[in-house]
């Protein structure tokens, strides 16, 4: 699966409303390459575009459950859907 989160280099009104992941702020964030040797991506859905850099860091859900997570973090998401979902990233469990 995917996870896609807005990264605080993120201006547009797609990122505008949501809460952004800013590696600079993590002693745990790095840079990470794709197994095609590739450190970002762009991925297109149905109703939207993102595209942005990948990463690895440290996720927690509550304070117990804490895992290594590679992600990307979008610079670029399109107006639509983006700016009117109620949430802040994407994960997905293809």
């Amino acid at each position: 699966g995917n996870l896609i989160v807005p990264a605080s280099s993120c201006t547009v009104p797609g990122c505008a409303p949501h809460r952004k992941y800013d590696a600079k702020a993590s002693s745990s964030s790095a840079p990470v390459q794709n197994e095609k040797g590739e450190g970002s991506s762009e991925i297109t859905f149905g109703t939207g575009q993102v595209s942005g850099d990948f990463y690895k860091d440290r996720l927690c859900i509550g304070e117990k459950l804490c895992f290594d997570a590679n992600f990307i973090a979008a610079d670029k998401m399109t107006t639509e859907p983006f700016q009117e979902i109620p949430f802040d990233g994407i994960m997905g469990l293809g």
